[in-house]
């Protein structure tokens, strides 16, 4: 790969957003596998919260994955976050192993479906964790849609025996290859059967836009999530840029 290419992709979300949160990234992950398809994908998040401890939170993401078979793509991907508060220090979080299976060929059937198992490694002392992925896209005319239903848990040394599960969901509309604006929603429920109400769950809604780049091969992926409940911080910026081959 070109290394001005690879410089461009690893700079240009430090510009954008300066670096991102200290959770899950804000993506929803499609169904679809590539074989033989080759990827770099640098994920940045940053909080913006005046009434939280959490302002000015970030984390980056730095991810490397091989479309292996048809129906299965792995990937490795890096982590690194700054809390927020005063005195946070910046530290290599964890690293994640991720297994992508579609489950339905592209256009098969109505919908196209797929799971993605991920196991982190933490860096920091804490559990690790395991997450499921259940993975949904349809294009309907000039537009696209994805949903993801998540469960997730600490498992090792050190692990509590809750489980919690999310939703996510994104829709945009293909104006151009170039340009295509839509809106992401992620909602965190929290613990399996005692997910509290509303206000003390995490629900973010905002706009994206998402393309291709002149690059061939690179795209990019931006937005600006609001905090719609109480637990949620007021604004979430996302940047993301992918390379493949």
């Amino acid at each position: 790969m070109n290394l001005r290419i690879l410089a461009a992709l690893t700079d240009l979300p430090l510009v954008l957003a300066g670096a991102s949160p200290a959770w899950a990234s804000k993506t929803v992950t499609s169904a679809t596998v590539k074989q033989g398809e080759r990827g770099v994908e640098w994920k940045s998040e940053y909080v913006v919260d005046k009434q939280n401890r959490r302002d000015g939170a970030w984390k980056q993401k730095l991810a490397i994955g091989h479309g292996v078979t048809s129906f299965w793509q792995t990937e490795i991907e890096a982590n690194v976050a700054q809390g927020g508060a005063r005195g946070d220090d910046t530290e290599f979080t964890s690293i994640d192993w991720k297994n992508k299976f579609q489950f339905t060929g592209q256009d098969q059937y109505w919908l196209d479906t797929g799971a993605r198992f991920s196991y982190a490694l933490n860096g920091i002392g804490d559990a690790d964790a395991i997450e499921i992925k259940l993975l949904a896209a349809k294009d309907i005319a000039k537009t696209a849609h994805r949903a993801n239903l998540s469960y997730s848990r600490e498992v090792g040394e050190d692990s509590n025996d809750d489980a919690e599960w999310g939703l996510s969901w994104h829709s945009r509309y293909k104006y151009n290859d170039h340009f295509q604006p839509g809106f992401e929603l992620y909602s965190e429920f929290g613990e399996i059967g005692n997910e509290g109400r509303f206000n003390q769950q995490d629900h973010r809604l905002g706009p994206v836009f998402s393309g291709a780049l002149p690059v061939s091969g690179a795209s990019y992926d931006a937005g600006y999530l609001i905090g719609l409940s109480d637990a949620a911080p007021d604004g979430t910026v996302k940047v993301i840029l992918k390379y493949k081959w």
